[in-house]
């Protein structure tokens, strides 16, 4: 399989017509994507992932064609992205979502072969950029949120009924807000705010029956713009910006039902543009 430009897209050999050895996804510009090892005609061993620039992306394992055990994402800086569990193909135990600064983000807590849905927490842990505990959020095996509760902020915990539309106001322990949002039979409707502990907006976003809407904006926590991006029917469409701490564009791209599409600029924190990537469908094509 190969680009346009005849470069290798995917490498794969094969044994009495079933794949063996290491499978490798190349980008447009001769980069390895994705290294993936297969035994027995199923992938079998430790898989790595990489950035167009060399740099680790994700490494992770697959046992008899199914992941399993401690898997790891990274940002382009090589700083934690995601880091959780696989039992057989199903997440386990904690996964923990981290900032691009590496702060944690979120902590999902899930159970492998019990009554919950596959691959759905029954229980999450919010926080915003600064590192601050927002709130818990709980979940029935159904998938529906059942309570809220917190450590760090005022929350008295709240049960969520079945019909029932619920508000959720919780305050940071100085008085200041630290989550405004609307429930309706558990799921999340209306714009949902997080802030931070210093009354500055982290997160604004808009739903619509338990999807993101519209645009979704996130800050620094002295209120510059850290994040632009468009939302229809829960999925990202339109421009995404990323801006540096210091109020410099850092990424500008496009997605099409939450794929990459078209050009993608990447710029440092003086807003030079380091590169610009091509993508189609989510798949990188080339890098000038």
């Amino acid at each position: 399989m190969k680009f346009p430009n005849q470069q290798i897209r995917l490498q794969t050999f094969y044994e009495c017509g079933e794949p063996v050895g290491k499978q490798t996804f190349f980008y447009g510009n001769g980069q390895a994507e994705t290294v993936i090892p297969f035994k027995g005609g199923s992938r079998d061993g430790k898989i790595v992932g990489y950035y167009p620039d060399g740099k680790l992306r994700v490494e992770g394992n697959y046992e008899y064609g199914e992941e399993h055990g401690e898997w790891k994402w990274y940002y382009p800086n090589g700083k934690l992205s995601l880091v959780g569990t696989y039992v057989r193909g199903e997440r386990d135990g904690v996964w923990i979502d981290y900032f691009r600064n590496g702060k944690i983000e979120a902590e999902q807590y899930y159970k492998v072969y019990s009554d919950y849905q596959d691959d759905e927490p029954y229980k999450l842990r919010w926080y915003n950029y600064a590192g601050e505990l927002l709130y818990e959020r709980n979940y029935n095996k159904h998938d529906e949120l059942i309570s809220f509760q917190s450590e760090e902020t005022t929350l008295t915990p709240v049960e969520i009924k079945s019909g029932e539309k619920v508000e959720i106001v919780v305050n940071f322990k100085n008085g200041k807000p630290a989550v405004r949002e609307t429930y309706n039979s558990g799921v999340i409707t209306g714009k949902r705010t997080h802030y931070y502990q210093n009354g500055q907006v982290f997160w604004e976003t808009e739903f619509e029956d338990g999807q993101n809407s519209g645009t979704s904006k996130q800050y620094y926590p002295d209120g510059k713009l850290m994040l632009e991006k468009q939302y229809k029917f829960g999925r990202l469409n339109g421009t995404l910006k990323r801006y540096h701490p210091n109020g410099k564009l850092s990424e500008e791209c496009m997605y099409v039902n939450s794929e990459k599409h078209g050009e993608a600029k990447i710029y440092d924190e003086n807003g030079k543009l380091i590169r610009t990537e091509i993508y189609r469908n989510d798949q990188l094509m080339e890098v000038k």
